[in-house]
């Protein structure tokens, strides 16, 4: 199967594209989506002034489909143009469709141009003008990330939807559904750690959590925490585990300082392949565990 997609039309998809990256254009959104569902084909659908609201209108739930929208970030007293690329899979979109859909996206990513961010959903409530502004502010840092205790242990309780993890909330632990229907269950005290580590009160500056028995089908612990920093922290990583961290750092620029979280999945020198294997679906659904919002992810392989 080609890993490219042709424009059917190119005329109308660069002028929706021009139009949207244009500051003399009122346009400020475009989509596209296949021709007659074949993967390999792509098409210019709509384009609009009216912005997110008005370009959800025109995703349907039975398609792959992608858009492209301007928006203004305003800090202080400055405004930036900002981009965003949308990448919209339908809740409909049958299993093996996407899989096909899948295999053209980066060369649709090249169609599409450049972007600031881009937001992968199945789900309309996730392209509100408020939920894309705060991915824009966490992309480029003018967010502050930090909580009140109280802020991130209710944002841990409160649980995620998103096309492909759900993560319910119970007394003493989370359970976390995967793609492949493998079941994951978080500890309470992982969850606490991280809260710890989000707050601004806490002298907790670092956290990791593991596989109980270093079993990937047994649930998640805390395996230590600490207000040390990386060097006490990476003495936590042990080569023949798989990890998951949280990091806050404070950033100093112009003395001014800015805390920073950094996300880290650590995999040890010894972790066999077949581990390797089974908790390479674990990736997306643990970054959201750890708090959705973080200025760096690293997956670093055995190298402290």
């Amino acid at each position: 199967m080609s890993t490219t997609v042709d424009i059917i039309d190119p005329v109308p998809f660069d002028k929706g594209i021009g139009d949207v990256r244009s500051d003399v254009s009122p346009i400020n959104w475009m989509v596209a989506g296949h021709v007659s569902m074949n993967p390999n084909v792509l098409g210019f659908r709509a384009s609009g002034c009216g912005g997110l609201e008005e370009m959800a209108t025109h995703l349907n739930d039975d398609e792959a489909m992608y858009a492209l929208v301007r928006l203004q970030e305003k800090v202080d007293l400055s405004s930036t143009v900002k981009f965003v690329y949308i990448h919209w899979v339908g809740e409909s979109v049958p299993f093996t469709k996407k899989g096909r859909y899948g295999v053209v996206h980066g060369s649709i990513k090249e169609k599409i141009g450049q972007y600031h961010c881009i937001v992968e959903t199945s789900s309309k409530a996730d392209l509100t003008e408020e939920a894309i502004m705060k991915i824009l502010m966490e992309t480029s840092g003018t967010k502050s990330m930090v909580m009140e205790k109280s802020e991130a242990a209710t944002r841990m309780d409160r649980g995620f939807t998103s096309s492909s993890n759900i993560i319910k909330t119970g007394k003493q632990a989370r359970g976390v559904q995967v793609p492949d229907a493998i079941a994951m269950i978080i500890g309470s005290s992982v969850m606490d750690a991280i809260a710890e580590v989000r707050s601004d009160e806490h002298p907790i500056n670092w956290c990791v959590a593991v596989y109980e028995g270093n079993n990937p089908k047994l649930p998640i612990i805390l395996g230590g925490k600490g207000s040390g920093g990386l060097p006490e922290m990476a003495s936590c990583m042990k080569e023949d585990y798989v990890s998951y961290a949280l990091l806050r750092v404070t950033d100093i620029v112009d003395q001014i300082s800015t805390v920073k979280f950094v996300f880290i999945q650590w995999i040890g020198e010894s972790v066999k392949p077949m581990t390797k294997g089974k908790i390479s679906t674990h990736k997306p659904t643990m970054q959201k565990v750890f708090g959705v919002s973080f200025h760096l992810v690293l997956w670093p392989f055995y190298c402290k």
